[in-house]
């Protein structure tokens, strides 16, 4: 009995860490965007979300729009660097916080995470009109498994995992010698790498070899129950969460965003 009242517990604060972001402290300016817009998007079961649309820099070819999906951790100020970083390969990035992230209403769960997703790409193809053959999803680490549920449900150009989470289960069995009863976690599965072969667009794998969170034989696992077309990168003498201090992973995304969304007329 007791067991069944502090798993639940346990299990919360090992797949999500979200920080919020006070209003006075939400400014993209602040952190470097100058140019990015505030919006909020309501998911399907009414929760408002927080997000910013970066627009493309002036002077490159428009390939489309990014879905930015960020990690277990953290705001998605703290991706500003990152969202800059893509903008640049020529895509406008709507950059969203999950509820109970930054200044999203709600608290966080499996099903919640991928409502929000789905009203993010909702926005990107209603709102600002982006056709849904120029959308790029961009996953790192648990937004790897909620990009790889919403590609089996909508359609989208392309997708990039960075450090991709092929399912709790998995990772927790990697990190802790308990019973399987126990890891087993209804409502926070991310079980990406059973829906992976359902996906219909290219992808690209991001990967450290020396990623201590997410083994990189979890990854491959992944990357090889993906059809094709799949590309693999990895990120040599990095891990988890320095990935992108790796320059070459820029040029490898935006090499494969050259090659499947190409630039519009």
């Amino acid at each position: 009995m007791a067991l069944k009242l502090v798993v639940p517990r346990i299990v919360h604060r090992f797949v999500y860490h979200p920080h919020r972001l006070e209003e006075p402290e939400a400014d993209p300016e602040d952190w470097g965007l100058p140019q990015a817009e505030t919006v909020f998007i309501t998911a399907e079961d009414g929760v408002r979300l927080h997000a910013w649309w970066l627009p493309a820099p002036d002077g490159v070819a428009r390939r489309g729009a990014a879905l930015y999906l960020h990690g277990n951790a953290g705001h998605l100020a703290h991706r500003a660097g990152m969202g800059f970083a893509l903008s640049r390969t020529g895509l406008e990035v709507l950059m969203v916080d999950y509820r109970g992230y930054g200044r999203s209403e709600g608290s966080p769960d499996e099903e919640g995470l991928y409502r929000d997703a789905q009203a993010a790409w909702r926005h990107l193809t209603s709102v600002h009109g982006v056709l849904p053959r120029r959308v790029l999803l961009f996953g790192e680490s648990l937004g790897g498994a909620v990009a790889v549920e919403l590609a089996v449900r909508e359609p989208v150009g392309a997708i990039v995992l960075v450090a991709p989470l092929p399912g709790t289960v998995r990772i927790a069995r990697a990190h802790y010698p308990l019973p399987d009863v126990l890891l087993d976690w209804p409502n926070h599965r991310f079980d990406a790498l059973s829906r992976i072969d359902g996906i219909g667009a290219p992808v690209l794998f991001v990967h450290g070899d020396r990623d201590r969170v997410v083994p990189r034989s979890e990854a491959r696992l992944l990357y090889e129950a993906a059809p094709e077309p799949r590309r693999w990168y990895e990120a040599r003498g990095y891990g988890h969460n320095d990935l992108y201090d790796d320059p070459g992973l820029w040029r490898a995304v935006e090499d494969f965003v050259q090659e499947f969304l190409p630039a519009s007329d």
